[in-house]
């Protein structure tokens, strides 16, 4: 008989992330939502999308890595990559000769 209890995990490079399923595996045994297990495996994807593309190991993240981390989940999708540099505003240059 199938189970209705819902499953989320993360994959990096095809395999199962295991400190973030053993901690979504606590959520669900907890009896938390299905909606708050798969927002926070989306989260935990994103953040290990990050250390894995930094060379980062996830037990040994910096204050400065969390910061970079943040500065990251504000680039475009395309931009996270690294292959593509968003530069910051600057507004409007003038070009005046002096």
């Amino acid at each position: 008989m199938p189970s209705s209890t819902e499953w989320a995990t993360v994959l990096a490079s095809g395999l199962v992330v295991d400190p973030v399923d053993r901690f979504l595996a606590h959520l669900t045994a907890i009896d938390r939502s299905p909606n708050t297990v798969r927002a926070y495996a989306h989260d935990l994807r994103d953040y290990f999308e990050f250390l894995q593309c930094r060379g980062l190991q996830w037990d040994r993240v910096s204050l400065e890595d969390l910061g970079r981390f943040v500065t990251w989940l504000r680039l475009p999708g395309e931009a996270r990559d690294g292959r593509v540099a968003t530069l910051p505003w600057v507004g409007r240059i003038s070009l005046r000769r002096r």
